[in-house]
């Protein structure tokens, strides 16, 4: 079985036009120039994650337009996951035509049948950092415990373990509640965006993806501050025979 799909992150639509030099940026149509890439150059991919800082200022407005782009300009199965900056109440509102506050997480089987997606909402713990509550752990153990299949984990922050917090503060504050409870599951790639860079490592034996914005790129400075790059892009994957093959998109 061969799986091609893209990952892309903080698209951080509706921001306000940032400049890089000289020059300023729109998010929404850099976004826009993505998916162009996408049908002209990844037309065989089978879908599409998002993982998170979908709009950056979480608008009801910025995710109609989200939706709507989705619709009209990408034909295939899109899976989004909610960052620090997105808002739960007006992403539910849009999304799911319903008006909670919920973390929005969920399980769905993937394209040909043979690999699941797991999507988690790891909101703010603060400026910096995301968590998954209680009631996200408790039903990520019911569900996995249930499934057999390979799976792509999703979530905005990226999980580290034995990353000292004070000296990076850009990732999942209960990365461990996570390791312990699918250490003993396929878990052939975890997919985050956050950090605004294209970076693999691994978490245990699990292998982490990160990708890069597709608004603007970010360096980290030692005080956590951070400074808008001219660096975006996006990953082209293949997952094989329980392998995953990533290819880094610049545009």
């Amino acid at each position: 079985m061969e799986l091609k799909f893209i990952h892309m992150s903080d698209i951080h639509l509706f921001a306000k036009n940032y400049e890089y030099g000289d020059v300023q940026y729109n998010t929404n149509d850099l976004f826009e120039a993505a998916v162009e890439k996408f049908h002209t150059n990844h037309d065989d991919a089978d879908f599409l994650l998002i993982s998170g800082d979908l709009v950056d200022n979480g608008s009801v407005e910025g995710y109609e337009y989200l939706k709507s782009t989705l619709e009209n300009r990408w034909h295939k199965p899109v899976y989004l996951c909610l960052g620090n900056h997105d808002n739960r109440e007006n992403f539910n509102k849009v999304f799911l035509e319903k008006n909670s506050n919920s973390p929005y997480y969920y399980m769905k089987p993937l394209p040909l049948g043979e690999t699941c997606l797991i999507t988690l909402d790891s909101g703010k713990f603060n400026p910096w950092m995301g968590i998954i509550d209680c009631e996200q752990l408790k039903w990520l153990e019911e569900t996995a415990a249930n499934i057999d299949l390979p799976i792509i984990l999703m979530l905005h922050h990226p999980p580290f373990l034995g990353v000292d917090m004070d000296s990076f503060k850009f990732q999942l504050n209960n990365s461990q509640d996570i390791y312990d409870i699918l250490k003993c599951k396929n878990i052939v790639a975890i997919c985050s965006g956050h950090v605004h860079g294209a970076y693999s490592y691994r978490l245990g034996q699990f292998p982490v993806f990160t990708a890069e914005g597709t608004g603007f790129g970010l360096n980290f400075a030692k005080d956590h501050s951070t400074i808008a790059t001219d660096e975006r892009g996006y990953n082209f994957c293949i997952l094989n025979e329980g392998n995953v093959l990533i290819k880094r998109i610049r545009f």
